[in-house]
């Protein structure tokens, strides 16, 4: 068996490893509540904020077609609130999704929360 050790892996060019046809995330986000700001991301130009608890996730390089997997999280409000993260819709290029909170007492209620999203398959 080999093993293979470096501490650093870099394109021909000096620069950072494209990744392509693997398995590890092609975008992820981390976004403050009322996707006022990007915390941190990878693949990610930019976050459209569509109202309440509504988000748009637009990748600087796009999948190869709208039929790659994003998931997500969101903070809950209390500890009796469960958080839902549903991804409304995809195209090569964004994901739209909605966060939002449901507890014993109340409805499904879009709210603003801090949103985690990753998105896995093909870039184009």
């Amino acid at each position: 068996m080999s093993t293979l050790r470096a501490d650093t892996i870099q394109n021909t060019s000096g620069g950072a490893v494209t990744l392509t046809n693997q398995s590890a995330a092609k975008a992820w986000i981390y976004a403050a509540s009322g996707l006022a700001s990007i915390n941190g991301s990878f693949n990610v130009s930019s976050l459209g904020d569509d109202g309440t608890g509504d988000g748009t996730v637009n990748v600087t390089n796009s999948f190869s077609g709208a039929t790659y997997s994003a998931v997500g999280t969101c903070a809950a409000g209390s500890s009796s609130e469960v958080v839902v993260f549903d991804t409304d819709s995809s195209s090569a290029s964004n994901w739209t999704f909605e966060t939002a909170g449901a507890n014993s007492t109340t409805n499904r209620t879009n709210r603003d929360r801090r949103t985690y999203s990753t998105a896995h398959g093909d870039l184009a």
